[in-house]
């Protein structure tokens, strides 16, 4: 993988991450409302719409080069399967595709890219 390529994942991964920590922690299960993608010829920008904070773990897995987040006591029921992934030979977008596990009620669900 490229390393401008990395770099913009991890760019993405640091965008995400502030998302998911804004607001006040609040006790219980979150949820996944809904997930947003935009890409622009100098970034891309992935937001998770969330009804409260999150406890969350982010990090890189390599051979293949990837960014995981996992998100605990989380609900998803955003419908990732919608979000305008384009094609990754026609642009430089550092989100080639996006994995989801662990949909069902509130468990720890994991986002791979």
């Amino acid at each position: 993988m490229r390393l401008d390529a990395l770099t913009g994942r991890l760019a993405v991964a640091g965008m995400l991450a502030a998302t998911l920590f804004s607001g006040l922690a609040n006790a219980g299960g979150g949820v996944v409302r809904d997930a947003r993608l935009w890409t622009a010829p100098d970034n891309t920008r992935l937001v998770f719409d969330l009804n409260r904070s999150i406890d969350y773990r982010l990090f890189r897995l390599h051979s293949p080069e990837r960014i995981v987040l996992d998100m605990n006591d989380t609900e998803m029921q955003a419908d990732l399967a919608k979000l305008p992934l384009p094609d990754p030979r026609s642009c430089r977008c550092p989100i080639p595709s996006l994995r989801l596990s662990g949909t069902a009620s509130p468990s720890p669900v994991s986002c791979v890219w």
